[in-house]
């Protein structure tokens, strides 16, 4: 997704972290813009991100986050680009 980057690139966890790129704003902008639309995740620093899932979270709500993440990421950055394979 145009502006946010995997940190590492391969998941392996529950746990997924994420750069913004400044030009989505600073990662509390981002989660605040991201929690208005129903999506809580943390910023943990200044460009960073960490979104956490859980037992009860079923493949129909992974698509819905990501649905919401690349639509909030695509508002303030621009770019309509995906990232095939990731699991939010």
């Amino acid at each position: 997704m145009d502006g946010l980057e995997l940190r590492p690139d391969q998941v392996d966890t529950n746990m997924i972290i994420f750069h913004v790129d400044p030009k989505l704003g600073s990662a509390a902008e981002f989660c605040a813009r991201l929690k208005s639309r129903g999506l809580l995740m943390l910023a943990t620093a200044p460009t960073l991100i960490r979104a956490v899932t859980h037992l009860d979270v079923d493949q129909a709500d992974v698509d819905r986050a990501a649905e919401i993440l690349e639509d909030t990421a695509r508002q303030r950055g621009g770019s309509t680009a995906k990232v095939a394979g990731v699991v939010y």
